[in-house]
């Protein structure tokens, strides 16, 4: 944070602030307009327009706000479980711009600005992060079912929650892998090597995804932190790596 503070970063807090209000608005408007659809497939399979004894209108009121609450119920589950990388999906090429714009302020660095490169570190962003998310129920179901023997159970909740900071800290460092031209399972090796510096940069990222709802709705604002965090770690680890090939030579 105090990274962010000295160099004026708050700029690129508006930018949570807009998706919240944009999934949000999205989400009501699409439930809503499938408890409409809904609805009239059931008052035609049911016929319920046609019903004409007392209480009808009110029990069609009743059917439509059933499943309107029902829609909107599944909306904030799946908010909450898919949360984190919905976020750093939509804010991939923020983050890949928040990023740089720490490298640049850090070491005086300047990376022109190219439209490809844009792109390709969005669409690699995203493709990181429904990789990591893929890759994070496949171990999440493999420690779940570890769980059940005994003993091994205490550790359950300890290593998903690393899984998990892992995979979102894989995603804030790539943005720094990338700029160093990095293909992809070069990353990932590089990831695989330093798990403790990709765990350590996501944990408050991770760990506020734990408040249902409250966490999502400020899962951006972490990201954003995240991301600078974990560039000036890379930055900071690849300074003593090559400072020790030095001394060696």
């Amino acid at each position: 944070m105090s990274f962010i503070k000295d160099h004026n970063m708050w700029g690129f807090f508006i930018f949570p602030v807009v998706i919240n209000i944009g999934l949000f608005y999205l989400g009501f408007s699409v439930t809503s307009g499938l408890s409409d659809t809904i609805f009239d497939w059931l008052k035609d399979a049911l016929g319920i327009g046609s019903w004409e004894f007392d209480g009808a209108e009110t029990i069609s009121s009743i059917v439509w706000f059933l499943i309107w609450i029902v829609l909107k119920i599944l909306f904030f589950f799946l908010y909450a479980y898919l949360g984190g990388y919905i976020v750093l999906i939509l804010m991939s090429p923020i983050l890949a711009w928040v990023s740089e714009r720490t490298e640049k302020l850090a070491t005086g660095r300047d990376y022109p600005f190219s439209i490809k490169r844009f792109f390709i570190d969005v669409i690699r962003g995203i493709f990181i992060s429904v990789r990591s998310f893929v890759l994070e129920v496949i171990i999440t179901l493999a420690i779940v079912i570890i769980g059940f023997i005994p003993i091994l159970g205490f550790l359950s909740p300890v290593l998903l929650f690393a899984v998990s900071a892992y995979f979102y800290g894989f995603s804030f460092i790539d943005y720094s892998s990338e700029r160093k031209g990095l293909k992809m399972k070069e990353s990932m090796s590089y990831v695989s090597n330093r798990k403790g510096l990709a765990i350590g940069t996501a944990m408050p990222f991770s760990a506020l995804l734990l408040i249902p709802y409250v966490g999502q709705m400020l899962a951006g604002f972490t990201a954003v932190i995240g991301t600078v965090g974990a560039t000036l770690a890379v930055m900071e680890v690849d300074g003593q790596s090559q400072t020790e090939i030095t001394s060696h030579a």
